[in-house]
């Protein structure tokens, strides 16, 4: 088996674990799956990247 890099996710609350939960399961996915999937989708538009409304210098959430 690959041995893939990991990268841990803090989700900001319970609700949005939960909405990804329910669309993986609607998409008969593992959350980590449906996750790649929605970064993928929003990496590939440069329309995601250049027009997400937030200023270059918002700072994370992440620490």
């Amino acid at each position: 088996m690959k041995d893939n890099p990991k990268f841990i996710v803090r989700f900001p609350d319970d609700q949005m674990r939960e909405r990804l939960k329910e669309r993986a399961q609607r998409n008969y996915r593992s959350m980590n799956a449906e996750l790649v999937k929605i970064l993928e989708r929003a990496l590939a538009s440069s329309e995601a990247v250049e027009g997400d409304g937030l200023p270059n210098n918002t700072p994370s959430t992440a620490n």
